[in-house]
């Protein structure tokens, strides 16, 4: 701006000396035209008048821009009105400093609508990527760093390098390409649902959005069921074989009569096996969609271990085990049904993969101490086979049986142990399983 003055101020000597020099050159052709003094002598002082006016003008702009430039600079631009110098430019100041708010204005807002973009994606469990038209990443989120198994040193990187896999670079490219695409994928140990869509401007692709979600869990869940139907399908034919094969021995008339008892008790074993195959399934299904039917109320967890100790007497003693139930009357919120099918298949358990002379122990108490203070609590311990530790995390699984001649020997379903897990996590109980080869097995659930 003090250049601009300093321009302005010269022109403006240059203007009056340039006027100067004309009146000065008028007048000496004039006195040469009526012979007033010699012409030459004349135009010789006019010429250095102008010379002398160029060289005032120019002294006069630089010490005239100067006080301007200082009295400018001296300025508040923030209280325009405060200073004392310069009131014609006050107005011009007060539109710049109106504008400058304006833009502090539009900035605050954009900085806070940039850190609430930034609050809501960093606190997504899905992934969020948005890369330009060559595939540079503009912005993105921890989780897709997270789910692509992707490190921090990678975000400057093309979108495509984050991942290794040859399905997410083929749907980076496509997206890139402007088609859309939405796929799982197996990234590590976890499944991933990418999408990813191109955005188009008139036609014409300028980036790409990502998203990814962690879908884990449900494919997890349809892995169980796949394999879940897998084995009821295997469990259920193998009775009926059975039945259908002793079935018909008996029709052809090959049975003697003194075998026709044994048959039929065989026949009677393998239907009671598949009936009771199929109400483990049918508890389970109900179990797993939270479709129970019974309302919670108090239920004293002593007076039904009295119950199912009562009810199992008769199978502890033909196994030769002792049954012993101990504890106080302690109350919890439950459904009376499931909680009795849970004890109830804890206790069976115990006794069936027991040895003869062996021991079993129900106790009802309320845990002391260490924060948990009147925690109601149920332990079943035995002094059985006990399971091998490398298959202690598995004995919760559907159908899973560490002896499987002993289990289907026994009328073992498989199911017994994934019936007590779901009967203990819909009741937001906790299940503790300790367990020795050959020396027994504690099932502790805390409520």
């Amino acid at each position: 701006m003090r250049r601009r003055i300093f321009n302005s101020l010269i022109w403006l000597a240059a203007g009056a000396s340039l006027a100067g020099l004309a009146v000065g050159l008028a007048a000496a052709l004039l006195a040469g035209r009526y012979g007033v003094g010699p012409a030459p002598a004349f135009a010789a002082a006019a010429a250095a008048s102008l010379l002398l006016g160029l060289l005032a003008g120019y002294a006069a702009a630089g010490g005239i821009a100067g006080k301007i430039a200082k009295e400018i600079n001296g300025i508040d631009f923030e209280e325009p009105h405060s200073s004392e110098s310069l009131k014609e430019l006050a107005p011009l100041i007060e539109r710049i400093r109106r504008r400058d708010d304006l833009i502090d204005r539009q900035m605050a807002e954009l900085e806070k609508k940039q850190n609430e973009f930034r609050m809501i994606t960093e606190n997504m469990r899905e992934g969020f990527l948005i890369a330009d038209a060559e595939g540079t990443l503009m912005t993105y989120n921890s989780s897709a760093l997270r789910l692509l198994g992707a490190p921090d040193n990678m975000v400057k990187e093309n979108i495509a390098m984050l991942c290794e896999d040859g399905q997410y670079k083929a749907a980076v490219k496509a997206a890139l390409e402007g088609v859309g695409t939405s796929m799982v994928l197996k990234i590590d140990k976890r499944y991933c649902h990418i999408f990813a869509s191109p955005s188009l401007v008139g036609g014409r692709v300028t980036g790409l959005v990502m998203v990814i979600l962690d879908v884990t869990e449900k494919e997890q869940w349809e892995e169980l069921r796949r394999e879940f139907t897998s084995n009821v399908s295997h469990e259920l034919k193998t009775p009926l074989t059975t039945i259908r094969g002793t079935a018909e021995i008996m029709l052809g008339g090959i049975v003697r009569p003194e075998d026709t008892e044994r048959f039929l008790k065989s026949i009677y074993d393998e239907a009671g096996r598949l009936l009771t195959l199929i109400e483990d399934i049918l508890k389970l299904s109900q179990l797993d969609e939270n479709n129970i039917g019974g309302e919670f109320e108090s239920v004293d967890l002593y007076e039904l271990g009295r119950k199912v100790t009562e009810g199992l007497i008769g199978a502890a003693r033909l196994g030769g085990v002792s049954l012993e139930l101990k504890g106080e009357p302690v109350s919890v919120e439950g459904v009376a049904v499931v909680l009795e099918e849970m004890l109830f298949n804890l206790v069976d358990n115990a006794i069936k993969y027991n040895k003869p002379g062996g021991r079993v122990t129900v106790e009802i108490f309320r845990e002391a101490g260490g924060g948990r203070s009147g925690r109601p609590a149920l332990r079943v311990a035995d002094t059985g086979i006990g399971i091998p530790k490398e298959y202690t995390e598995r004995v919760f699984e559907r159908f899973f049986r560490v002896d499987k001649s002993r289990s289907k020997a026994a009328g073992g379903t498989g199911l017994g142990l994934s019936i007590v897990k779901h009967a203990a996590a819909y009741h937001g109980a906790e299940i503790a399983l300790e367990s020795a080869e050959n020396e027994g097995t504690t099932v502790t659930i805390r409520f």
